[in-house]
């Protein structure tokens, strides 16, 4: 489970570094991004949850850089 966590947070961190990207798509990806680390790369308000994905609308702030 650590393994799909560090994922997760890799693609996050690499998504707000290219400023082409504001979602960013997870399959089953809510259990992972309920975390308190995920909220400086996440908007939670305009991200999406469905039963089978999380879309994450990202922040894109410097100071996740």
């Amino acid at each position: 489970m650590r393994e799909v966590y560090e994922t997760a947070f890799r693609a996050l961190r690499e998504a707000d570094a290219d400023p082409a990207v504001s979602w960013l798509m997870f399959v089953h990806g809510s259990s992972t991004l309920r975390s308190k680390e995920a909220t400086p790369y996440i908007i939670r308000k305009t991200s999406i949850q469905h039963r089978n994905v999380f879309v994450a609308a990202l922040r894109k702030q410097e100071y996740n850089h």
